[in-house]
């Protein structure tokens, strides 16, 4: 393998080195004289992000892929005419980012349409069908992306996604909005709530779901409204797997802040999601700790902290904090809490 640009470690730039693949059917491959002995293959020549243990060569191949033998699927494709990082950054998880990155961008300059998402809109056996295809260079993208979400410390990557996430180009900003929300970053709830409808449209927006689920700030009241508004504004998209999303976020946080998107998805036709926003409301209630991601672990929102003022003999009987189903969640539960709602919005909110 020939070394185009080092990282970290200490294999020199345009050097050529003896790589070993850890999976199902190791390998040495390119460039360089295998041991005696060892069985070699050729591959098609091909530009990809590698990480490998440093020992005497060969060096062993950390996949990327889980067991992956091949070295396609051991690394991260990259663009042959990718530029790189302009500058490689001290800490390696930010200097991986930003080398992921620069090739989105380069693929988005020099191929806009090939790079997104294909959003398709069928009927199947009479229900609506929304789905994207990805094709050719949207396929790549979508994998050079999700390795970035794969990324320890996320929190340190915030300025590379602040970054993406004002860039020209759809699917970038969607993973820097994503990239925002994942290191709770009150800028990636609010920006998506502004972006989603368009972004859904023209970007592949799944990272966007999956990092709602895991944040944890409750300290801007905005960006918390603003997960409320994903979590409720958007059921035309027949996109459930937004609203799961979306309440994770609001029951971990449980301020009176999110009670009124909880309060409205009582009536989502999503079992779920309805037995989820029960819980976060039942939380509130019991005024059980509010989930930080530095401080508190989430097993303690199941304990109750006094005072609580809202809670009842009469709101534990209504109260569900076991696993969600329609039996679980029955409607003179959700007729409950509604007419509570309705007897103490007023005082709570206030």
């Amino acid at each position: 393998m020939t070394v185009l640009r080092t990282l970290k470690g200490r294999a020199s730039p345009k050097s050529s080195i003896v790589i070993r693949t850890n999976g199902n059917r190791p390998r040495l491959f390119r460039n360089a004289t295998a041991p005696a002995g060892v069985t070699t293959r050729s591959v098609t020549p091909f530009t990809a992000l590698w990480f490998f243990r440093e020992e005497k060569p060969p060096y062993t191949v950390v996949p990327v892929t889980r067991g992956a033998g091949d070295p396609e699927r051991a690394s991260y494709w990259l663009p042959d005419d990718a530029p790189g990082a302009s500058a490689i950054s001290g800490d390696v998880t930010r200097a991986v980012a930003e080398e992921v990155i620069a090739a989105l961008r380069a693929m988005a300059t020099a191929h806009p349409e090939e790079t997104k998402p294909i959003y398709h809109v069928q009927t199947i056996n009479g229900r609506i069908d929304r789905s994207y295809q990805l094709r050719g260079l949207a396929s790549r993208a979508l994998s050079l992306s999700e390795a970035i979400q794969t990324l320890s410390n996320q929190q340190a990557l915030a300025p590379v996604y602040r970054e993406m996430a004002i860039d020209r180009a759809d699917y970038l900003r969607a993973i820097g909005i994503a990239g925002l929300i994942a290191a709770n970053d009150p800028a990636g709830p609010k920006q998506a709530a502004e972006e989603f409808r368009a972004l859904f449209r023209d970007a592949y927006v799944a990272p966007i779901i999956r990092s709602l689920s895991v944040y944890r700030n409750p300290d801007d009241n905005e960006a918390v409204r603003s997960i409320g508004h994903l979590a409720t504004a958007y059921s035309d998209l027949d996109m459930p797997e937004l609203s799961r999303g979306a309440v994770e976020a609001l029951i971990a946080i449980h301020t009176k802040q999110t009670l009124p998107a909880l309060f409205a998805l009582l009536d989502s036709p999503d079992a779920v999601v309805v037995g989820r926003a029960l819980n976060g409301i039942c939380l509130f209630v019991r005024n059980s700790p509010v989930v930080n991601a530095a401080r508190v672990p989430m097993i303690s929102i199941i304990q109750t902290k006094e005072p609580a003022p809202y809670r009842t003999p009469e709101t534990d009987a209504y109260c569900n904090i076991s696993p969600t189903t329609n039996d679980n969640n029955p409607p003179e539960c959700r007729n409950f809490w509604k007419k509570w709602w309705q007897e103490h919005a007023a005082d709570v909110m206030k």
